[in-house]
């Protein structure tokens, strides 16, 4: 393919829209376009943040000149479709056309027809409606894009089975979290990027993971320089405002204690005193992280009548902490986006929020797709008066841009480290022009630690592979008790 167009030949089409093209974004492209040269695909994993989308579509642009037949797939998640429909328009440059597949069951069985129209190039779908009609996607694609294509780590799941079926000549994966819990996973992408390779089948990767260490990691290295493209922020966008972690150290409140006790020991009489509700203590890790984060989590432990008030906050020590902080940054005209591992916990705190006068917006795995959007918007106008954004970690951590908030707190961690780290940079991210503070709330002696702990681990792989740092952050140790930061 060396008759592809250069990035030089769609620059002055952009300038004629306004826009232009940081460097970075400017080599990610032709990296791109050397990677197809080369007869393989890549991984793009730019730090979240730093513009992975458009250059996606910049090097679509240039793919879609230089063959003008060429047929083209994107799959993403559905909570960022329709900001790749954005993007794909805004940057576009007139050459690209979009068949966007997506909606209810009749309402995609009415656009079925037009996979056989020859009036688009660019098909785009989400994860979901691939692998529910993944028949109908049997026409001759040039490059499939997989956007957050951490999806597909691993080698077993549905979607990256009905992906590797695809008749495709190149994958290009998009992912800020290449790494994320093992060396396997990233296998798994490496081997869609190139198949030649990275052999899928169990007797080539056990004959890969059995090599010396020292040949392993000369190996790993050679493939991320041929195979990723790995850009930080810090080094790439010397302009944007800095990111601290702090981390803060609380206790939990006596009938925390005494839940978090009682679940360690199986006490199920504890349970039978003091709620109206027989509790499964099956599951012992996801109990203690509900004890910990707070007591409601628990059906039966909420008194009743179901009411707002101060014993939304005072019942949970995360919650007491929390408040004193939201009442700081609320002061000091800061925004801020929440984060937790449970909806329902934020829909305690969506009460003790109402409860305190503050405006907000909530989104989690439940919110409709047009709710979701409205809710974006509503945080983002310049003239929005909303001070808090509460969204689930799994479902806030893909895509989202959410540069109005200038402070990230998370309630609990994620086992993944990189999901937090997705998270995180909702907010942290081009377009962002204050510095922001990532603060998370860890209760002291708990569960909490270990899932920080095996967190670092995690990360330290990551680090190891990519080169990346994954930064400093800062321990505070603060008493619910306390009156002030």
């Amino acid at each position: 393919m060396n008759n592809l167009c250069k990035v030089d030949d769609i620059l002055p089409l952009l300038k004629n829209s306004g826009l232009t093209l940081r460097e970075h974004q400017i080599n990610g492209i032709e990296t791109i376009l050397k990677w197809i040269n080369n007869n393989h695909g890549g991984i793009l994993a730019d730090e979240m943040g730093l513009g992975k989308t458009c250059q996606a579509v910049i090097a679509l642009d240039l793919f879609a000149k230089s063959l003008p037949n060429a047929k083209f797939l994107i799959i993403c998640p559905l909570s960022v479709i329709e900001h790749w429909e954005n993007e794909l328009t805004r940057f576009g440059c007139g050459i690209l056309k979009i068949f966007t597949y997506k909606g209810y069951k009749d309402t995609r069985e009415k656009l079925r027809p037009r996979f056989s129209a020859n009036d688009w190039n660019i098909c785009l779908t989400t994860y979901t409606y691939f692998r529910l009609d993944h028949d109908w996607f049997n026409f001759s694609i040039e490059i499939v894009i997989i956007d957050e294509a951490h999806s597909v780590k691993s080698q077993q799941s549905q979607l990256h089975q009905l992906v590797r079926k695809k008749q495709c000549h190149f994958y290009i994966l998009l992912t800020g979290t290449p790494i994320q819990n093992n060396l396997n996973e990233f296998y798994s992408l490496l081997s869609l990027a190139d198949n030649k390779e990275f052999d899928e089948s169990a007797e080539e990767r056990e004959k890969f993971f059995d090599l010396p260490r020292k040949n392993l990691e000369k190996k790993l290295k050679e493939a991320t320089e041929k195979y990723v493209l790995r850009r930080l922020k810090s080094e790439v966008c010397k302009e944007l405002p800095t990111s601290q972690e702090v981390i803060l150290l609380h206790s939990l409140t006596s009938f925390q204690k005494q839940l978090y006790n009682a679940v360690l020991v199986a006490n199920h009489g504890f349970f039978e005193q003091t709620t109206s509700q027989r509790q499964s203590l099956m599951n012992v890790l996801a109990q203690l992280r509900k004890a910990v984060a707070h007591p409601y989590l628990f059906p039966g432990v909420e008194p009743e009548p179901f009411t707002e008030g101060e014993h939304l906050i005072t019942a949970s020590g995360k919650f007491m902490v929390l408040d004193k902080l939201l009442k700081f940054l609320k002061a000091a005209n800061h925004r801020c986006l929440v984060f937790s591992q449970y909806s329902r916990n934020l829909e305690i705190l969506a009460d003790a929020l109402s409860f305190r006068g503050y405006k907000y917006e909530h989104l989690d795995g439940s919110t409709k797709a047009e709710d979701r959007f409205q809710s974006i918007d509503n945080f983002q106008r310049p003239d929005s008066d909303i001070f808090c954004f509460l969204i689930s970690t799994k479902a806030g951590g893909q895509g989202l841009t959410l540069t109005a908030a200038d402070t990230v707190i998370f309630l609990d961690s994620d086992y993944n480290p990189q999901n937090d780290l997705q998270a995180a940079a909702r907010c942290h991210r081009i377009g962002q022009n204050k510095p922001v503070k990532v603060i998370r709330l860890l209760a002291e002696h708990t569960i909490d630690n270990v899932i920080r702990k095996r967190a670092e681990g995690k990360l330290k792989l990551s680090d190891f592979v990519l080169d990346d740092n994954s930064g400093l952050f800062i321990i505070c140790k603060c008493s619910s008790r306390s009156s002030s930061f």
